[in-house]
């Protein structure tokens, strides 16, 4: 619906480049959550950032779109270039603060951890009500180890409006992390089918009595396994302590 939204904006004004960096961006998160339009989407996404650059090249809404475009790709040292200019463009506008949440999330991709933390608690001081950066913020707290405080921030971000599935997939990660079966157990009950992966961790579940077999069962989910199911069976695997297996789903 956000596709022909943006489609029609577009086609009342083709000058309209922050409608054209809309689509983009509908289109790319689109192709992750419906696979039968990944190729189609994503192509039509990238023409209309295309579009976008060419109207409004140094345009904040650009470059943060080209930005998301590369670290998705993994091209880090292109996208943290990018970034920079993102945030010399938001200073051009009068919008310096609206920079920290893009510059957290990045430095979160990349492992820096601490730096990543403090960017988005700025971000979250400037727009409390945006549940993203609760779940941001809670994956960085969680990759620093301070399991309290992601806790803390995913009940702040459930109490929002958006985000529910991501903020609750992030409170079973730290169930897991915890290894607190009881925990684990009621945070699945909590997730509806229609989760990416939760099916597969409630079956996966069922070998936390007796984990000897869990690295076969793996291994046969994973052979029809979609790309967010093996990101949940690489979580499975880390907690049956199988990094190997964990990094091969992950690659």
């Amino acid at each position: 619906q956000a596709i022909v939204h943006m489609q029609r904006a577009v086609a009342l004004d083709p000058s309209f480049s922050v409608a054209w960096s809309a689509l983009h961006m509908v289109c790319a998160n689109g192709a992750f959550s419906s696979p039968a339009h990944a190729e189609e989407w994503r192509r039509k996404g990238t023409d209309a950032l295309e579009q976008a650059r060419a109207l409004t090249p140094d345009a904040p809404h650009v470059l943060l779109e080209m930005g998301i475009r590369a670290a998705r790709s993994g091209h880090w040292l292109e996208a943290n270039d990018l970034f920079e200019q993102l945030t010399a463009s938001y200073a051009r506008y009068g919008m310096a603060n609206q920079a920290w949440g893009p510059r957290g999330v990045f430095l979160l991709s990349v492992g820096r951890v601490r730096e990543a933390i403090d960017a988005l608690e700025r971000a979250r001081a400037q727009e409390p009500l945006a549940p993203a950066f609760a779940g941001f913020l809670s994956e960085a707290e969680l990759a620093a180890g301070h399991l309290t405080r992601a806790r803390a921030e995913i009940v702040r971000g459930l109490e929002l409006e958006g985000y529910r599935a991501w903020l609750l997939r992030m409170s079973f990660v730290i169930a897991l992390t915890k290894d607190d079966r009881a925990e684990i157990e009621r945070q699945l009950a909590t997730m509806a089918d229609d989760i990416p992966g939760v099916p597969l961790s409630r079956r996966l579940s069922q070998f936390l009595e007796a984990p000897a077999a869990v690295e076969a069962e793996i291994r046969k989910l994973a052979a029809e396994a979609t790309d967010s199911e093996k990101a949940a069976l690489a979580l499975w695997a880390a907690h049956y302590h199988q990094p190997d297996l964990s990094l091969e789903l992950l690659a």
